[in-house]
């Protein structure tokens, strides 16, 4: 047995030791837990508190807050640990970090009662200090004054009911949940001292947008200072005297005025007319008052839109049909804003309206300004209602004035605009039916007078499309016949005439060569003739090229050249070259037509003047532009002392009007002995 007692002694000793580390490395505190992070939180960290239970049945079963010395955290457990959450009792709880919904929590795993303690005194604080969202799940403090509670039941056999009730503490507003019955409608105007816990409510991003207090249950609401017990028996105010300055009087608590009823929505609000104007009031008394009766009204002074409203008030009415209201006539928009919150009437005209779930907003014009009115019934009620755009029609309802956008701020603040808020369809009346020429007509009518000049627009850009269509290729046709009239002169003459000039010339050559020795006088005849052939020759040959070169147009200009190139040198003996670089591609006419014609003299001057052994004619096409260079190895001449003859188009002169015309430039390098080169270069846009 002795084995066996040291084994366990052995391994409750390391279980000690194991526990001691772990606790050791754990959280101990509320406080630390709420230091950390929502990222921080989610890792699941050790935790190890003691602390005394302060919630009771007013959490979900199986949860609780725990208060420590450092704070309080929430505590999420199982439904079985739920027997340990006892209000005062002291746990110990071990578990991990959580994100929580809102703030860091605790995710118990292990939970036990130590002893029964005392709920700890709470922290005491001010309103601001909840805006931080930094006071989730703590025990707290706040005294203010109770503005409204309302009683719910439960809708749960197990759980019970409470009070919703709303306190005004440090220039705010905020909701305490006290459960059972823990607050009386009575203490409504008191000063009431209230402990709970913090909670907030809070959208899908995780922020806050409500703060509120958990009172839990069986904790007292103390009341500080008590309401007044018959609030209708305090003095009654003017309503031209709330928020006024004075010296005397409590602020922050309620007053009395009276008034007559203009308008109201029974659970929501009421405007009543008192001697020196009208006043806006926020109720949830379901009460009827007709328009007309005197009325007792006890609330809380509060800043409205432009002028002083009641907040959670209450009314007695104290006669019926007192008075019947009459409405104030308007005739310019500024004098409503001397009368807000009173009944008003006046003439405009509808420009719009617009069908919501809740009413039927209404754009109205008077004069310059526009303004909106507002009639709240159900789109049913409304089913009998004529409402025609453009006509002038009557209004009878509340007025309510509004600031607009905020600007530089002055003592003395102007409004900007105003709405009317209609009481039934009978405060509107017909006046004057709109003009035939209505704004919807007129749309219409626009629409169709611009539908038919874009129609005839497009149809007119139609057939003028068609007529340049069916005129261009008349022209083509043209152009084609009159090509084609050109080549076939062309080949004709080629053929005919040029042949026959060949022929002479080379006759001539023969009958010059068999003269007897002697006949000069018949040998200067013959040379004579024979120089008159050549020329003429040559002269056709020109021709036959000037008249086939619009045929290029649609051909190779390389290949056209070089042709050229091999008709000048045959019968010469002189050799000829023709080199292309880049991708060839077809010119424009004009361009095309240029660089044959200076190809085409800088080939006659180079064979027929230059007395040249080779002709090299280079064309080399690239992205930007297009170079056409003629070199030969012949004399060559001195630019200098040379005249250049301008009576024809077809020398040097003439290569450099057609390279003007181009927009290109035409370089000419040459030297006695040396030979020539021209070049020409011309840009492509």
């Amino acid at each position: 047995m002795k084995p066996v007692f040291c084994i366990l002694l052995f391994a409750a000793i390391c279980l000690k030791t194991v526990t001691a580390q772990t606790a050791s490395l754990a959280l101990t505190e509320a406080a630390q837990v709420l230091k950390l992070s929502i990222s921080e939180a989610q890792t699941g960290a050790p935790v190890l508190l003691r602390g005394v239970v302060i919630s009771g049945h007013e959490l979900d079963s199986g949860t609780a807050v725990i208060q420590d010395d450092s704070g309080s955290i929430f505590v999420r457990g199982s439904a079985s640990q739920a027997v340990f959450f006892a209000r005062t009792n002291r746990v110990e709880i071990r578990g991990t970090t959580g994100s929580g919904e809102f703030a860091p929590i605790v995710v118990a795993t292990e939970v036990r009662v130590l002893s029964k303690g005392e709920i700890p005194a709470p922290k005491r604080v001010a309103y601001g200090e909840f805006l931080m969202g930094r006071l989730d799940s703590q025990w707290l403090e706040v005294e203010g004054c109770l503005r409204s509670c309302v009683y719910w039941p439960t809708a749960m056999p197990s759980k019970i009911g409470g009070t919703e009730a709303e306190l005004a503490t440090g220039g705010g507003r905020l909701a305490v949940e006290v459960f059972g019955h823990g607050v009386s409608p009575d203490w409504v105007d008191g000063m009431l001292r209230v402990r709970g816990i913090c909670f907030h409510k809070f959208n899908q991003k995780h922020q806050f947008y409500q703060m509120y207090l958990v009172v839990p249950e069986g904790e007292p609401v103390l009341v500080e200072q008590p309401p007044v017990s018959r609030p209708f028996d305090l003095p009654a105010q003017s309503i031209g005297s709330l928020l006024q300055y004075a010296q005397a009087g409590s602020f922050g608590h309620r007053v009395r005025v009276h008034g007559v009823v203009i308008y109201q929505h029974p659970g929501e609000f009421l405007f009543i007319r008192g001697e020196d104007r009208g006043l806006f009031v926020r109720t949830l008394q379901e009460t009827t008052a007709r328009v007309g009766d005197e009325v007792s009204v006890v609330g809380f002074p509060a800043q409205g839109d432009y002028s002083p409203i009641l907040e959670d008030a209450v009314f007695q009415v104290m006669g019926h049909a007192y008075q019947t209201p009459v409405p104030i006539p308007i005739r310019h928009p500024n004098e409503a804003f001397e009368h807000d919150a009173e009944l008003i009437s006046g003439e405009a005209k509808l420009i719009g309206y617009l069908q919501k779930d809740d009413g039927l907003e209404l754009s109205l014009q008077m004069g310059n300004s526009v303004f909106t009115a507002f009639l709240m019934q159900s789109p049913k009620a409304q089913s009998g209602l004529k409402i025609v755009l453009d006509s002038e029609i009557g209004f009878t309802g509340v007025c309510s004035v509004v600031m607009g956008s905020l600007g530089p701020r002055t003592l003395l603040q102007a409004p900007q605009s105003f709405r009317v808020m209609l009481r039934s369809s009978q405060d509107l009346s017909l006046i004057r039916p709109p003009p035939w020429w209505t704004s919807q007509r007129i749309i219409v009518a626009s629409s169709i007078i611009v539908l038919g000049l874009t129609t005839g627009i497009s149809l007119f850009a139609r057939m003028r499309f068609q007529r340049q269509q069916a005129e261009r290729r008349q022209a083509e046709a043209e152009f084609a016949a009159i090509l084609k009239e050109r080549n076939r002169l062309a080949r004709e003459i080629h053929d005919t005439l040029a042949q026959d000039i060949s022929g002479i010339s080379a006759q001539l050559e023969v009958a010059r060569k068999k003269l007897p020795p002697g006949s000069d006088a018949a040998l200067k005849h013959l040379n004579l003739a024979q120089t008159t052939a050549r020329n003429s020759l040559q002269e056709a040959r020109r021709t036959i090229w000037n008249m086939r070169s619009q045929v290029l147009e649609g051909s190779d200009l390389s290949v056209a050249l070089s042709e050229l190139l091999g008709q000048e040198t045959q019968g010469t003996g002189i050799r000829f070259k023709s080199v292309v670089l880049g991708t060839t591609r077809q010119l424009p006419s004009a361009i095309e037509n240029d660089l044959l014609r200076i190809g085409q003299e800088a080939i006659h001057n180079a064979i027929h003047h230059a007395q040249p052994s080779v002709v090299t004619l280079e064309l080399v096409f690239a992205d930007k532009k297009v170079r056409l260079s003629v070199r030969d190895d012949g004399v060559g001449f001195d630019q200098e002392k040379t005249k250049f003859s301008a009576r024809t188009r077809f020398g040097i002169k003439g290569m450099q009007e057609r390279a003007r015309q181009t927009g290109g430039s035409l370089t000419l390098r040459t030297a006695p002995g040396q030979g020539t080169e021209i070049t020409l270069e011309v840009p492509l846009i």
